[in-house]
Parts: structure tokens; sequence; C-alpha cells
């Protein structure tokens, strides 16, 4: 009698089965990099362009020599330089106003600026404004970015 060499039926579907469990998980590794990837970009856009709005309202609060308007939403203010800069946040918008009108974010879901006296207490006079605490959050679907920074102002 003659035997014929090959695989048979049983080893054909355990070698499929293997197959098939080692090639879903590395689809899964694989989905799940990715998606942290795309999480990374959203969280890195985000980041970026809060730190961005972030210094450019820092450097420039630190420069103001007097208040025009001050709220929680907005303020405006002369530099030494003689330049009128307004910062406005409308929900999701954070506009700056200065010669022309820059939207430096709009996927700010909260904005907030407090005004502080030299003492650190609160204030809402113009002229008793020594450091501005602005605190932002933008948002990407569920990615979120939140910064606060505290500015003290050199001119004032």
């Amino acid at each position: 009698m003659r035997k014929i060499k090959g695989f048979t039926l049983i080893e054909m579907i355990i070698v499929m089965l293997i197959t098939g469990i080692i090639v879903s998980s590395a689809a899964m590794m694989l989905s799940a990099g990715f998606t942290n990837y795309f999480t990374g970009v959203k969280v890195t856009a985000l980041s970026n362009q809060a730190t961005l709005a972030m210094t450019r309202m820092s450097k420039e609060l630190q420069q103001a020599s007097s208040f025009s308007a001050i709220n929680a939403s907005s303020v405006t203010f002369t530099t030494t330089g003689g330049l009128t800069i307004s910062y406005n946040w409308s929900t999701p918008i954070l506009t700056r106003t200065g010669t022309s009108a820059q939207t430096l974010s709009n996927q700010m879901t909260s904005f907030s600026l407090s005004y502080y006296q030299s003492n650190f207490s609160a204030t809402a006079t113009l002229t008793a404004v020594q450091a501005v605490t602005i605190n932002m959050t933008l948002s990407n679907g569920n990615e979120t970015v939140p910064l606060i920074n505290t500015v003290f102002l050199n001119n004032m």
C-alpha cells in the first residue's frame, strides 16, 4: 500500500484557526495604534493653537499701559507703543483686534479673564489692574486642552 504525503483536513483547519487568531490580534494592535496616532494629531493641533493664543495674549498684556474695558470674556487695552488691542471670546471663537481682526482660535469651548490688584484681590477697576489670569480650554471631539496663565503687567 502506498501512502500519499500531504496535510489532513484537521491540520488545515488548525492552521487556519491559528492564522486567524494571529491576524485578528495584529489587526487590533494596528487599529489601536492608528486611533492613538489620530488622537495625538488632534491634541497636538489643539495644543499648538492654545499655546499660540496664550503666548500672544500674555506678551501683549504684559505691555499694557492702560485698560479701556475689562470683563470675563473680553479685554481692551492700550500698549506702551500706543496700539489699542482687544481680545473678545464668543463661543467658540477668540478674536484679536488691533490694526486688523484676527481669529486666534475657532475651537475654544471656555475662556475667562480674571483681574487682580497688586495684593491679588479681584478688581473691576480699570486703573487698579496689576495682573490678569487667562483661563482657556480648547476642544475637538473628545479631546480637550486646558491652559491657564497669570500675566503680571509691566507698565501699570
